[in-house]
């Protein structure tokens, strides 16, 4: 039997409407995505949960020396005076070169200087030197307790040393931080004075706040 052109479009009018009463289910992740239904359109969005990231500080590199510091000073000392809490503090004014003192807290004594060359390759041991006396001129030189030296020829580092340091010309003498320097306590906070002055010789000596703030004990000095 012929089936007339009438009947032949109501069946596929009939079919299309079936279809689309089935709802389309698209898995997808981080985007809007639309659902279709018979009742219409509607958005949903699907939010993919992500795991936590983990955040991973980089070390400081500088509490590290300080702590590093504190362990040669200790090993250099006798066994009397290793229950001591040691503290250190970054030399004031120098903010490009990385020279720091460290002394004994509870005493008030044993005071000495540091360079830590972050920017050197090698083992911590080897950025790492205590300084026995700094001596400014055309170049400003580091003597080293270990018999080496370090002479900062780069024209910015030292025009911005002798700056900060011309204090150290007017003595007219090598600058020797455990000889001429010391530390006072005022209640929570230190005053650092360094002074090369000796029997029958005035110098102006050079004095500096320390809050209490700036002092970092390593846990181990505690």
């Amino acid at each position: 039997m012929a089936v007339s052109p009438a009947i032949k479009a109501f069946q596929i009018f009939f079919w299309l409407s079936s279809v689309a009463t089935v709802p389309f289910e698209v898995k997808h992740v981080g985007k809007n995505i639309n659902h279709l239904s018979g009742k219409g359109i509607r958005r949903v969005t699907y939010q993919q949960e992500l795991p936590p990231i983990k955040v991973i500080k980089p070390a400081n590199n500088s509490q590290v020396a300080m702590k590093k510091a504190v362990e040669i000073l200790k090993d250099s000392e006798d066994g009397k005076n290793k229950e001591d809490r040691r503290g250190c503090f970054w030399m004031p004014k120098l903010p490009w070169v990385e020279l720091f003192f460290c002394f004994n807290v509870d005493k008030l004594n044993s005071l000495f200087l540091f360079h830590f060359n972050s920017r050197a390759r090698g083992q911590l041991e080897e950025k790492l030197n205590r300084i026995g006396s700094i001596s400014v001129g055309r170049e400003v030189t580091m003597n080293f307790v270990n018999g080496k030296n370090d002479s900062m020829s780069r024209s910015l580092k030292t025009n911005h040393l002798k700056t900060h340091l011309a204090w150290m010309n007017k003595w007219r003498t090598e600058f020797k931080p455990s000889k001429h320097c010391r530390i006072t306590k005022l209640n929570e906070n230190y005053t650092l004075t360094c002074n090369a002055s000796s029997e029958g010789t005035a110098r102006e000596a050079w004095t500096h706040n320390i809050s209490h703030g700036e002092v970092h004990i390593p846990e181990s000095a505690l």
